[in-house]
């Protein structure tokens, strides 16, 4: 069962017990497309009839109610509970449990137990739960408001689209600026954004000039 929507821009909060049917099967999909797009899968694997597990369930199922606006907004964010017997069916989520209730994060292939996670209270309540998603996605401000972690592979294709390329800057930081490729495909007819028309009225006519002068 998938209670809340990522289409819907909020936190997504998925279930897979019981017989293996068609729903069974698109939330095992949901949580598989997270990790291999980068999300943050917080995932906790139970097995039928094991007391500390069920005890788990109630707590991991509140854990939504413990984070701030920002994190209940973030789709990049996916809180699932599976039985185990779906393990099999699930991708790079780390080697096979041992023991039960296992909980784990998994973002771009790295997979970190809750045992291991830097917290100074680690009592499998909905309140300690909560604080490990916001260690581990931490808003970032800007502009007065909260830009979420986007996944690794969008930022890539974000910043390929960009033809963004680093350039250094006297003291050794980095700046970046737009690559000749990119360059060539604006139109100066019809620049998009400031940017573009301010490259179009300065920028463009001093490359220019500088080519001229490199001909003579």
């Amino acid at each position: 069962m998938s209670l809340l929507n990522d289409s819907d821009g909020k936190i997504q909060i998925v279930e897979v017990e019981g017989p293996w049917n068609i729903a069974a099967k698109k939330n095992i999909d949901t949580i598989n497309k997270g990790v291999h797009s980068g999300k943050h899968v917080f995932l906790f694997l139970f097995m039928v009839g094991c007391n500390p597990c069920n005890m788990t369930k109630e707590p991991w199922s509140q854990i939504h109610h413990h984070l701030s606006e920002e994190h209940k907004k973030n789709p990049d964010i996916i809180i699932a509970r599976v039985d185990k017997d779906f393990y099999p069916k699930l991708k790079q989520v780390g080697k096979e449990p041992m023991g039960f209730p296992t909980l784990r994060y998994i973002r771009n292939g790295d997979v970190e137990e809750y045992e291991d996670a830097p917290l100074s209270k680690k009592d499998r309540s909905a309140e300690s739960f909560a604080d490990w998603i916001k260690i581990k996605v931490k808003p970032i401000k800007r502009g007065g408001g909260f830009a979420s972690h986007l996944p690794a592979i969008k930022m890539k294709k974000m910043k390929a689209g960009m033809n963004i390329v680093p350039k250094r800057r006297a003291g050794g930081t980095r700046s970046h600026h737009w690559s000749a490729k990119y360059k060539r495909s604006i139109n100066c007819r019809r620049p998009r954004g400031f940017s573009q028309r301010q490259y179009c009225h300065y920028g463009r006519n001093k490359t220019k000039r500088s080519s001229r002068k490199h001909n003579r």
